[in-house]
């Protein structure tokens, strides 16, 4: 994510960050639906919870930090936009066992990361 904030064109790194995180194939999809679906047994759901949590974290701090540079707004929460990211994530993924052909066209993930950096640049917030 260091690289997003640095690069000469942060948005599209951003978009090519997304596409990475992205990656869609049967296995990985259903594996992610799979494993979100077995939170129902109490010991997989505090794993899950565990292993989220930690992403989170990991993520906020990544987040907070840029916030304290100046690179990101300020008035939101880090962990918050951390989990609004995975959430996204792994909402495309659900949406991609559905619609591939939806997902892969190249629209929806231009769109979701000029959204996000619209809302989250500092830059662009200090001048509205």
């Amino acid at each position: 994510m260091e690289g997003i904030l640095g690069a000469t064109n942060p948005q599209n790194a951003l978009d090519a960050w997304i596409r990475a995180q992205c990656v869609m194939d049967p296995g990985t999809s259903m594996l992610l639906f799979e494993f979100l679906t077995s939170s129902r047994v109490p010991v997989m759901k505090r794993k899950l919870s565990e292993a989220f949590d930690q992403w989170y974290g990991q993520i906020g701090d990544i987040l907070q930090s840029f916030q304290e540079r100046g690179m990101l707004r300020n008035d939101a929460n880090p962990k918050s936009m951390a989990m609004f990211i995975q959430s996204l994530l792994n909402g495309l993924h659900m949406a991609w066992l559905i619609d591939p052909a939806g997902v892969e066209s190249g629209h929806l993930l231009k769109d979701i990361s000029r959204v996000l950096w619209r809302d989250l640049n500092q830059e662009r917030r200090a001048q509205e």
